[in-house]
């Protein structure tokens, strides 16, 4: 391995997104940041909502005297769980891109009108 690539933090799916934000900012013009503003919120509502959704389904057929076989061997459910919690680590750093592309175009906005 390189010593570049050994001084980057461990890959995740949040990592990569920092790292390609941090190098991005410098680049976006307004209307990108705008793109992000908009496009992000309603992107994580639609996934959470289906995400509820599905969680509710799965907690349905748990609850019920005899339900399906949903988790079929030991894995299935902590799969789903370390899924889960990928997805919830993925949403938060998309909000704090969403809210770091909110200030930015405000400033650049604030600056516009001095």
């Amino acid at each position: 391995m390189s010593a570049t690539i050994t001084n980057m933090p461990a890959f995740s799916g949040p990592a990569a997104l920092n790292m390609l934000w941090q190098k991005a900012v410098p680049k976006l013009k307004a209307h990108e940041l705008q793109w992000l503003i908009q496009g992000i919120p309603d992107q994580i509502e639609s996934e959470n909502e289906s995400l509820a959704f599905m969680l509710t389904c799965i907690s349905h057929e748990l609850s019920v005297d005899d339900p399906i076989d949903l988790f079929r061997n030991q894995h299935d459910l902590p799969g789903l769980l370390f899924s889960l919690c990928r997805h919830l680590e993925n949403t938060n750093v998309m909000l704090k891109i969403a809210s770091d592309a909110s200030y930015l175009f405000r400033k650049a906005n604030e600056g516009d009108k001095s």
